[in-house]
Formats: structure tokens, sequence, C-alpha cells
């Protein structure tokens, strides 16, 4: 543990002249790239003081995760010698396999999210976002349940901190956009600044992805890899606009306590605890998806939405359900009409009462035609609404205009007429002989003569 934290001490000087020489690069810049951040003074201070004051209180943070861990290993079976290098290359490897799922359970459990945000938060990505990490953070104790099975197998307590100290050694390097990708077996294997940029991003492609310290190959394996297509957009999918050290470092957590003050059940407060952090907020708030649009209210049955609007065709039956309003919007009926609907047709379903009359003298005298018989015959109108047009039959007279509704009447009446010309009285004896009497109701059988 002292080693860890000698180890950190050592490095702050490297730390602050790497900030330095990537501020001054991006000063002397002539041609900055739009997709870059860049560097911002009041983000840097903000970063290096949380980075001073997690400092202070380290010997704080690992107050309960130390002794864990120690007890882990004081119960391994057999103890591991430090003097094999088989036993340091153990450890690092399963040390930056611990980080991955440490790394991973922060983005996914918002009581540990509510420390790691704190990484998360600065809308820039260069060296000072390496050093803004959380401190005093309650239940980042957690983690520690990565590293019992490394103490279980027997390495030493001291190694698995060290390990754990050179896996973020190796990261503060990644968090800079100076250096583009890498040769392609390096960025198969490693860590790169490309694969970081791809972690930092608050973007959809981006959320979420490589989580991995040295190997990215963890990422390959879990199925959480992300390769960098496209302009990543740094910070929170909804950004903190403070620069308060304080605030900066408890934003998250103060929000989930909130959340789960305003929870109505435990369930919902287990949720908000140890959910992940999309479930600790609304869509809108985090960002990932854009608030739907705003939903009419359903139309009232006393109250209508508007006038009345008939968009259906002439002559073509209608329905309305039970639930509709009379005044609403009528729809076509469709191929049978279902059960509990009320067919509203403006024509009656009985034949036409003098059709087969007028169709004997029309074939009389030579008038009738087949093409218009079921446009004139169809059956009688309920209410008196205009017809539409009778086209005027080819080769015939058009009697009265092919556009006048009284076309088919005038041609009834002109086939009555001479046939009445022709034939005179002789139409109704000849009718009752042939046992057929013509009346206003259609035709009907004639009684036996007496």
């Amino acid at each position: 543990m002292h080693e860890s934290l000698r180890l950190g001490l050592y490095a702050i000087p490297a730390f602050l002249l790497l900030m330095a020489v990537e501020f001054l690069s991006y000063r002397r810049e002539k041609e900055p790239k739009a997709d870059r951040a860049g560097v911002s003074a009041r983000d840097t201070a903000t970063s290096l003081s949380i980075y001073a004051i997690g400092q202070l209180s380290n010997p704080l943070n690992h107050f309960i995760q130390l002794p864990v861990v120690v007890i882990a290993a004081a119960c391994a079976p057999h103890p591991l010698s430090s003097s094999d290098w088989r036993v340091w290359a153990a450890a690092l490897v399963l040390a930056d396999l611990a980080y991955y799922a440490q790394h991973r359970m922060g983005h996914r459990i918002r009581l540990l999210w509510a420390g790691h945000s704190v990484h998360h938060s600065s809308r820039h990505f260069n060296l000072s976002t390496a050093v803004r990490l959380p401190w005093l953070i309650p239940g980042s104790f957690l983690t520690a349940v990565a590293d019992i099975p490394l103490a279980l197998i027997g390495i030493p307590a001291w190694m698995i901190f060290l390990a754990h100290s050179i896996v973020l050694l190796f990261q503060y390097p990644l968090h800079t956009e100076r250096i583009d990708r890498l040769p392609r077996p390096i960025e198969f294997v490693f860590n790169t600044p490309s694969h970081h940029r791809v972690h930092h991003g608050a973007n959809n492609p981006y959320l979420d992805k490589n989580y991995g310290g040295i190997l990215i190959v963890w990422d390959r394996l879990f199925g959480s890899y992300a390769e960098e297509t496209e302009p990543v957009r740094y910070g929170l999918t909804t950004n903190i606009d403070t620069h308060n050290p304080v605030k900066a470092n408890y934003h998250e957590f103060t929000g989930m306590l909130r959340d789960i003050r305003h929870a109505r059940t435990w369930r919902g407060r287990a949720g908000y605890l140890f959910g992940p952090p999309r479930a600790g907020m609304s869509p809108q708030q985090q960002g990932r998806v854009q608030p739907p649009p705003p939903q009419s209210k359903p139309p009232s049955r006393h109250r209508p939405p508007g006038p009345l609007t008939d968009t259906t065709a002439p002559h073509q039956p209608t329905v309305r359900t039970r639930k509709q309003h009379r005044s609403d919007v009528v729809t076509p009926i469709p191929p049978g009409p279902r059960r509990g609907a009320r067919v509203e047709s403006s024509h009656r379903t009985r034949p036409h009462p003098t059709a087969p009359l007028i169709r004997r003298a029309e074939r009389e005298t030579g008038l009738y035609d087949a093409t218009d018989d079921a446009q004139r015959f169809r059956p009688t109108s309920l209410t008196r609404r205009a017809r539409p047009p009778d086209p005027a039959p080819t080769g015939q007279p058009s009697h009265g205009g092919s556009g006048s509704p009284n076309a088919s009447r005038v041609r009834r009446r002109e086939a009555m007429r001479v046939r009445s010309q022709d034939e005179g009285p002789d139409l109704a004896r000849q009718a009752r002989e042939g046992g057929v009497v013509p009346c206003n109701r259609g035709e009907r059988t004639a009684p036996p003569p007496q």
C-alpha cells in the first residue's frame, strides 16, 4: 500500500510536465481541428483541484477497501512468493482483469457510478482529465470484491495494490487527442488513446464501451468493444455547469440520494441504489433519447374534435361504432359490417318497385340498355341526396343532357309514352292474359279466372 502511494507521489512532476507540453502544443497549433475538444484553463484547474483534494483524503478512501483485501490474503491457503517473476506477471494480468470488472461495475451500478462519473464529467479530453478522480464517495469500497479472488490465490495484498497503481499509470498518457491511431497489432491487444477516447464518449455509439485498463482484449472477449468511427462528444449525457471541485465531486451522489428520497417503494429505492445509472434518471435527463412529442388527448364522446367532414364517396355506406359520437368523422364501411356496428345507408335494400315493368316495356320498344341498368334501378333512397350524373348511353340521344340527374326518369317516361301510343289499352289486357298484373309494387301472379 505504501509503495502505491509513493509511486503516485513520484509521478506528480511527470504529470505536470506532460500537461504543460500538451497545453503548449495546442497553443502553437495554427489550424486547430474542429472535431477536437482542446483544453480549457478553468476545466484543467477543476481537475487539478479534485486531484489535490483526493491526495489529501487518500488514506480515508482506502479505510475499508484495504482491510477487505488484507483479510482475504490472510485466508489464502497457499501464499505465493513475491520473488518469482511469474507471480508478478500473473498479478499484473489479473489486476488488469480485476480493473476491467471494477470499471464495468462503475458504469452499471449507480452507487459506484456516483463516484466514477466525476472522471467523466469533463467536456474536454486531455491529460488533466486523467487525474480527475473522485474522493470520499460512500460505497466505493464495494469495488474491492474484484480483488478478493487475487488475494485468495495467494498474491500478496501489497502486490495487488501496486499492480493497480501500474494499471492506472499506464492509462495516464491515453487521455489525449494529440495521438492518433497506433499500428494495428498494438490497437488489437493494448488500450490506446483511440480506444480510450471511445470510452469517454457520451454519444450513443460509444456509451459503456472499452473498459480495459492495459489490455483491450478483455473488451473484445466480453462484448464491450467499440471502434472509433465518428467524432466523440466528451462529458456526461447530461453535463454539469460548474467548476466547483466539491460540486463536481458530489453532483451524481446527491442526485442519487434525491431520487431515493422521492421513491415510494423499497424496490424503487433499491433500483436507484444498485440499478444501472439510466434507471435512476428519466430518458430526457440522460440525453440518450429525445423527448417524445406532445400527444393530443383522445376525442371526447360529448365534445367532438371538429365539424363533420364527410370524406366518403357518394352513395357509399358508412359505419359508426357505438363509442363514436354522431358528429365524428365517419369512415367507409369495410366488406361485411362487424357485429355491434350501426350501418347508415343512403338507400333502401328493397328493389326498385317498377323495375320489372320498365325493363319489359323498354325491351319491347328497343330502348333497353343493359349497361345502364344497374345505375338506373338502384334501391330507393332514404334521403333526398343528389345522385351522380348518369352518363349518356352510346348511340342514344341524351334526354335532358348526359349530366342531368333526371335523365333516367326522362327515358322511362319516353319508353312508356311510345309504348302507350303503339299498343294503347291492350297492354293491360295482354298482361292479364299472360298471368302478370302490372302495379305500383312490382309484378305478382294474377288470380285464376272465375
